[in-house]
């Protein structure tokens, strides 16, 4: 069993994170208006951790959505939708449950930059509990220094079966 590093996939998905601000942000923002969020402050950090946002970004005159984040390094056919954070909580926790946010960016790392979906959440919510239970599972061990210290429970739904509103954009390093 491999176990994800937290230290390994933090470095790699804050260069890909700085793509997204870079390339995809201001194309979906009114006027390159948006707000990539940082946890450096209690309010950041408590968008970040509780409401599962990672940005906000103006889409018109007085309007903005907010916007959860998921990166992954490789390219797959299918969207891990998390539904348990932690496993041995037993609460259904994951992101697909808990995040506020309006929009979800789903961005895979391709050979050259990244491939990036993006969806309104809320639909994808609604689409996927009505079929969660035919998707396959998959636990992922989490820890640090090879010692897996938790698990985060993932459904694996092909993409192409996706069937909300999603747009696909293409961003190089």
């Amino acid at each position: 069993m491999v176990i994800a590093s937290f230290a390994d996939d933090k470095v790699w998905t804050e260069r890909a994170r700085a793509l997204i601000v870079r390339d995809l942000y201001p194309r979906l923002a009114y006027e390159g208006q948006f707000v990539s969020i940082a946890g450096a402050s209690a309010g950041s950090g408590f968008l970040q951790r509780i409401a599962h946002i990672d940005a906000v970004v103006q889409t018109g005159p007085g309007v903005s959505v907010t916007v959860e984040e998921k990166i992954v390094r490789r390219k797959y056919d299918c969207f891990a939708i998390e539904s348990h954070s932690n496993l041995e909580r037993g609460e259904q926790d994951g992101w697909i449950f808990n995040s506020t946010a309006d929009m979800l960016i789903y961005a895979f790392g391709i050979d050259h930059g990244l491939e990036c979906w993006v969806m309104p959440l809320p639909a994808l919510r609604r689409w996927f509990i009505g079929r969660m239970s035919t998707f396959r599972i998959h636990d992922v061990a989490n820890g640090w220094g090879g010692q897996a210290v938790y698990h985060t429970r993932v459904y694996l739904v092909p993409i192409r079966m996706v069937s909300c509103q999603k747009s696909q954009f293409i961003l190089k390093w």
